[in-house]
């Protein structure tokens, strides 16, 4: 079910397209990320989807480990790299 809605909701990206899920580590953006990973395993290969995380900094030692469980979710997700938006 919740591939079918996330389907509907990208609708028919162009062939061969890029995408960029910003990642705060958050359920929310898990989802999203997990979502299109496995839409594109499943049914688009021909679409990248990769991830990004912005460390804002705000957040003292906390956000490293934010930092740190948004690269290991992008990695067992079965994405090859998370990018790190410098602040």
């Amino acid at each position: 079910m919740p591939l079918e809605r996330f389907r509907v909701a990208v609708g028919s990206p162009r062939r061969h397209a890029r995408w960029l899920v910003a990642l705060s580590g958050g359920s929310d953006s898990i989802a999203l990320l997990y979502l299109a990973l496995e839409w594109h395993f499943r049914e688009r290969p021909d679409i990248t989807i990769a991830a990004a995380h912005l460390n804002h900094g705000l957040r003292g030692s906390r956000a490293l480990l934010d930092a740190e469980f948004c690269r290991e979710m992008t990695l067992l997700a079965g994405n090859k790299e998370l990018r790190e938006m410098p602040t």
